[in-house]
């Protein structure tokens, strides 16, 4: 199950965002490279982390 799944599963609306040029990059919300997790404007994860990871973390929300 990918983490898209696991967050619409949890009544989420995951948007994906590829970058795919240096203009998409530039824009990119967040600085720390090209994987964030954000909810609510704050970076919750800035690298690849488990669904099981990503549960636990939206649970504490």
């Amino acid at each position: 199950m990918s983490m898209v799944d696991t967050a619409r599963d949890m009544k989420l609306n995951p948007i994906v965002v590829d970058l795919n040029d240096h203009e998409s990059a530039r824009r990119n919300p967040s600085p720390f490279g090209t994987f964030a997790i954000i909810y609510n404007g704050e970076i919750l994860s800035h690298h690849p982390i488990s669904n099981t990871r990503f549960q636990n973390i939206m649970n504490a929300l």
